[in-house]
């Protein structure tokens, strides 16, 4: 009879871990998404082909994202790609860029996540308001070809927005972590 119980409890067990196991797969896939980097717009940050972990955006959250976070959102010149850029500007900020250094609201914009040799350049247009219901990105590689961003392609839609980057998780090197 010992044995019968026994085997009863690991049973249980085992179907208690599976059920476990289930349950986290699916809180992953409906919170997570895993993907790989194609670009450079992002370095030194991030760079081609790292492979992130992006916290899933819902459009039910009713939630302007964060300045400084890196998103994912629909490419403005193909809506079936995904780019990452860095959210500089919220409604209603005022973007100016000069001389290659950010202002946000007429204060210098305190970019520590750039190299310190960076270089913002103008491509179009270099002062913006952002309208409600946006918010104006850029790539964190200023330099000449480094990023397609907002002051080339404008202000980005909350509702295009797909995604947070919050972690890289590999290759292993300094960069392997979370998101600064």
């Amino acid at each position: 009879m010992k044995k019968s119980s026994s085997k009863q409890v690991s049973n249980k067990m085992i179907y208690i871990i599976l059920i476990c196991i289930l349950t986290g797969l699916i809180f992953i896939s409906y919170f997570f998404s895993f993907g790989k980097v194609s670009g450079i717009s992002m370095k030194p940050n991030i760079y081609h082909n790292d492979n992130i972990i992006t916290l899933k955006y819902s459009k039910k959250m009713d939630y302007i994202p964060k300045r400084y976070s890196v998103i994912t959102f629909k490419s403005p010149m193909n809506p079936k790609e995904s780019l990452a850029k860095r959210v500089i500007g919220l409604p209603d900020d005022e973007i100016n860029i000069e001389k290659g250094l950010v202002y946000l609201n007429g204060a210098q914009l305190d970019e520590y996540y750039l190299e310190t040799d960076s270089n913002t350049r103008i491509q179009r247009y270099s002062e913006w308001t952002v309208p409600e219901g946006h918010v104006f990105v850029l790539g964190d590689n200023r330099n000449p070809d480094g990023s397609s961003d907002s002051r080339s392609y404008g202000f980005i839609p909350l509702e295009d927005i797909t995604g947070y980057i919050v972690f890289i998780y590999y290759p292993y090197s300094e960069r392997w972590g979370f998101i600064k």
